[in-house]
């Protein structure tokens, strides 16, 4: 299949190479890429499964349901996807992640886990000695997972295009969720509105309420970050937002806000 200049639209916004690109629309740099003889080749499904073509159709037109020309960090579900794919797919893996946990909480084996002979839990700061020593022996225990996820729209050998879901997040544990509290690259969410989540997170967990972020410390609300990786040091985590800060778990820190609070 061949497309040529005619068929492209060079007046595109995505197309002007004066149009400074951001968020999705950098996705097509050096539109139109494919045109000429043998540029827009058509793989045989049966030898191999392409990605599905999302966004951007070859003749210019982007896909008003998925990217928006005003809303250029947002990446847009529709309700269908979301209530028919989405929501029934992270309630299953939410499911079999929580009964693992809780099995290794009732002190139950939990495989999946602690990996082969326990190799998962050793000198984890997350399941300390102390920790350990009380599974089975906290029934006030509650269990909450913030787990990002690597997901993707996959298409089948039928052309039927959904969502898949990859595994955990190849950015690590925690860029994903702190990276939820910015509405754009550099642009954080209030301090309330950070703090407010944290909040509502406590009282529908926990029964506990505060007003504050004083109060929340406390009650004991600390966050541990994930310690350097060698094999990983793009995990490493960018600051956090602002106002959380304060519950970072350090020694310093603790006995800081020890005589302040």
């Amino acid at each position: 299949m061949n497309i040529n200049q005619k068929g492209a639209d060079t007046k595109s916004p995505s197309a002007n190479v004066n149009t400074i690109r951001r968020g999705w629309q950098q996705l097509f740099d050096g539109y139109p890429w494919f045109l000429g003889k043998g540029q827009y080749p058509l793989p045989a499904y049966s030898e191999f499964m392409p990605p599905p073509r999302l966004g951007y159709t070859p003749y210019g037109a982007i896909d008003p349901l998925l990217f928006s020309e005003d809303d250029p960090y947002g990446w847009h579900i529709s309700e269908i996807e979301e209530e028919y794919e989405i929501k029934p797919g992270l309630e299953n893996i939410a499911r079999q992640i929580v009964e693992l946990l809780i099995k290794l909480g009732e002190g139950q084996p939990a495989y999946h886990i602690s990996g082969h002979m326990g190799i998962n839990l050793l000198e984890n700061p997350y399941w300390p000695p102390e920790l350990a020593a009380r599974a089975g022996h906290l029934a006030h225990e509650r269990y909450v997972v913030l787990l990002p996820l690597a997901l993707s729209r996959t298409q089948d050998d039928m052309g039927r295009v959904r969502w898949t879901y990859f595994g955990s997040s190849e950015q690590g544990p925690e860029r994903g969720f702190w990276k939820s509290f910015y509405l754009a690259p550099g642009q954080e969410s209030s301090e309330q509105t950070s703090l407010a989540f944290i909040l509502r997170l406590l009282s529908s967990v926990y029964g506990e309420s505060a007003e504050n972020a004083a109060q929340l410390f406390r009650l004991g609300f600390r966050i541990l970050p994930s310690e350097h990786n060698l094999k990983f040091p793009y995990w490493d985590q960018d600051p956090l937002p602002r106002g959380l800060n304060i519950f970072l778990w350090t020694n310093a820190l603790h006995l800081k806000m020890s005589d302040t609070c």
